[in-house]
């Protein structure tokens, strides 16, 4: 799928934004230190879990893209001492790849058990990560008994932007598990919503899909001069604070366009002046 003629593509989503709503769900310390000081999520949690610095946590992750071989990653970790002593190191995975895993597992009451047969790992050490992942988490439990207690209790979950779901039906453990799968994803779903209904009426942000936490469309490019305007009010629409018991919390937003393909477009600051939207439309490097 290429732009219609004479456009380029947009693609807003959500940074992450699932991760920050189980954050402010649970309350936990620790992921909220992560938010504050706007670290990646899944470095920080691979840095707390495994007790590699946070640095050496990116560095690996950087450099180790696109390794499979086990040889190859043991060269790799050569270059860093501390790799001798970290735990839950898998042989052919970065270890920032390795807890973006959990986090997309665990923040979701997943089992050891289920993320053993994903995963293709043994199932000791998927409870052992397990186990990790939610001590350095302590607040998710929190955080899922919060979300079983209005449902069992109301029959209907409110969303950290207000959103409401209500259930009918045999009241169990499913149904519950299923809450709390809802209560970040269907937040996050509802700003890719609003985002696309605001395109839905501008006159040059054509919506064209919603991938989940992510508004994807086509925009004029006889308009160029009005598009990063534009775009930022598109991003300003999708970005209804998260509020639980007195905080609050504006999820961030990721801009990427493209002349070509889906997968050909690239990043672009929302806060970028015209000409650097038009250096990377054009393919210029931004370095």
């Amino acid at each position: 799928v290429i732009p219609s003629p004479g456009h380029f593509f947009w693609a807003i989503d959500k940074a992450k934004a699932e991760w920050a709503a189980v954050a402010l769900e649970s309350g936990d310390p620790n992921m909220l230190k992560c938010l504050e000081e706007g670290r990646d999520p899944y470095a920080w949690t691979a840095h707390l879990a495994t007790g590699l610095p946070y640095g050496v946590v990116l560095a690996e992750a950087k450099a180790g893209k696109g390794l499979t071989n086990p040889d190859d990653f043991r060269r790799l970790r050569e270059r860093w001492p501390e790799f001798k002593t970290a735990r839950y190191v898998m042989p052919d995975w970065t270890v920032r790849a390795m807890f973006k895993e959990a986090c997309l597992a665990f923040n979701y009451r997943m089992s050891a058990e289920r993320f053993s047969m994903n995963m293709r790992i043994p199932l000791p050490q998927a409870k052992a990560i397990r186990d990790a992942y939610l001590r350095v988490y302590r607040g998710i439990p929190r955080g899922w008994s919060s979300v079983e207690y209005q449902v069992r209790t109301t029959r209907t979950l409110t969303t950290l932007v207000g959103y409401k779901v209500k259930w009918v039906g045999p009241m169990n453990v499913a149904l519950v598990n299923q809450a709390i799968n809802i209560s970040p994803q269907g937040a996050v779903n509802r700003l890719a919503k609003d985002g696309l209904l605001f395109a839905h009426h501008h006159p040059r942000l054509t919506p064209l899909i919603e991938r989940h936490d992510e508004g994807f469309g086509e925009y004029p490019l006889a308009h160029i001069a009005e598009a990063m305007v534009d775009l930022r009010a598109l991003a300003a629409a999708m970005s209804t604070p998260f509020e639980k018991d007195g905080r609050r919390l504006v999820v961030g937003n990721e801009l990427r366009v493209g002349m070509g393909t889906w997968r050909d477009m690239r990043e672009c600051p929302l806060d970028a002046a015209q000409m650097t939207l038009e250096a990377v439309l054009s393919g210029e490097s931004l370095a």
